[in-house]
């Protein structure tokens, strides 16, 4: 009777360890889709460098 009490407790935290995953997912992609959607709608050349300075080099860039 414990053994089944413990593997519904189980069962239940698992459950909405993958509904909160899949939220997590969804604003993730939802992200995503923003910033390919403002990348493709920006004219000019984008481009970023890494956190380390004004003389890092340049991690990407978008045309």
């Amino acid at each position: 009777m414990i053994a089944l009490f413990v593997l519904l407790v189980v069962m239940v935290f698992l459950v909405v360890a993958m509904i909160e995953r899949r939220k997590v997912e969804r604003k993730i992609k939802d992200q995503l889709a923003f910033q390919e959607t403002l990348m493709d709608a920006v004219p000019q050349l984008v481009s970023w460098k890494d956190v380390g300075g004004a003389f890092s080099r340049y991690q990407s860039c978008i045309r």
